[in-house]
């Protein structure tokens, strides 16, 4: 198979059928034409009427209420098979980009001819945690797929029509009609809201009836040695084991390229993995906070 030589620009349609597997409503079926120009600029219309406009200075889509909203171009967003940018990278597909993960080729790519371009055509082996394969094929003078179809679920998404390397109007990508901003004012207060909640030092209480959230990781039963991670700041590790016996292994993996704090009592050897060193005084005060262990006294 010829190697992507890439797609500056295009014209064409596209044909799709996106099954929904998740709430497993009906799936969304339809014909798109769409323009394309580099960089990511894109246009897109069907029989409702201008579904996407994607220019340099905002992209505007169409909501469920038929309205164009204007977005900020700095929003990504994810294309699903009813967008023509799903087929126009085709190492994506193959390398396990957008839904394909684990797929490889079946064989060596067969030469056949789509839409009157020659093309090459690529079975896809699913990995062992899914049912189904899927077939693309990739057109031979830029690397775009002109189908990609999962039969056993039904997906589809295929050029009816592809113009690769065509002079696009830039006016393509810009729209001077009505629009909305209800989405674009939610982003944009969403966005004040979070920069002020990562600026805010909180008042907050330092200390809890029930101490902190802990997730027991390794353990002995009949000495009573533990592992366990602390959920506070500074992600801890506290272990303990008797004296002169040998620590759990969750000590060796909670220390790595880590702070070591070490002590010990009548019984117990302790260490404590954190981030940054704790000072003398803070370590006294947290060893102090332990509880004694009714199961294993001291």
């Amino acid at each position: 198979m010829a190697a992507a030589q890439g797609c500056g620009s295009a014209r064409g349609e596209m044909r799709y059928r996106d099954p929904d597997l998740h709430d497993r409503r009906e799936a969304r079926t339809g014909t798109v034409r769409f323009w394309y120009a580099t960089p990511n600029r894109w246009r897109l219309e069907d029989d409702a009427g201008v579904r996407l406009v994607q220019g340099p200075e905002h992209s505007y889509h169409r909501d469920e209420k038929g309205r164009l909203q204007r977005r900020s171009p700095e929003v990504l967003y994810g294309y699903d098979l009813t967008h023509p940018a799903r087929l126009f990278d085709a190492t994506d597909i193959v390398t396990g980009v957008g839904g394909f993960d684990g797929f490889v080729p079946a064989g060596a790519p067969v030469p056949v001819e789509a839409i009157g371009r020659a093309a090459w055509e690529v079975r896809l082996e699913p990995p062992p945690h899914k049912a189904h394969g899927a077939t693309i094929v990739v057109d031979d003078a830029t690397g775009v797929v002109l189908r990609l179809a999962a039969e056993g679920v039904g997906a589809l998404a295929e050029m009816t029509s592809f113009e690769p390397g065509v002079d696009v109007d830039p006016a393509r990508f810009e729209w001077d009609g009505p629009y909305a901003t209800d989405v674009e004012d939610e982003l944009t207060r969403m966005r004040a809201r979070n920069a002020w909640l990562q600026s805010q030092r909180f008042p907050v209480p330092r200390w809890w009836p029930t101490g902190p959230r802990v997730h027991a990781h390794d353990g002995d039963p009949d000495t009573g040695a533990f592992s366990l991670h602390l959920e506070v700041d500074g992600d801890p590790w506290l272990s303990r084991w008797p004296l002169g016996g040998t620590p759990t292994q969750g000590l060796a993996e909670g220390s790595a390229e880590r702070h070591l704090h070490r002590w010990s009592d009548a019984r117990w050897e302790w260490a404590l993995v954190v981030d940054r060193a704790l000072s003398e005084e803070d370590l006294r005060r947290v060893v102090d906070s332990i509880p004694p262990d009714e199961d294993h006294p001291s």
